[in-house]
């Protein structure tokens, strides 16, 4: 009974893991779009000042997915 529930509780473990690595693919796939449209607008936006602190700040996330 008990190897019964520790084995569930892993497969249950695993699942979680699977889900969040497709998650984690789908941010990343995310950011890459993100990162092109910025590219793409660069020179058309007043603010690029604020646009390039959050490309900052999205390259550290990814960064700390990555370490995931």
């Amino acid at each position: 009974m008990l190897e019964n529930r520790q084995v569930e509780q892993a497969h249950a473990g695993i699942n979680a893991l699977a889900l969040s690595q497709i998650t984690i693919n789908k941010l990343r796939e995310n950011f890459i779009d993100i990162d092109k449209l910025c590219q793409e607008c660069q020179t058309l936006i007043e603010n690029h000042d604020k646009i390039k602190l959050l490309s900052n700040t999205r390259n550290n996330l990814n960064t700390t997915l990555k370490v995931c």
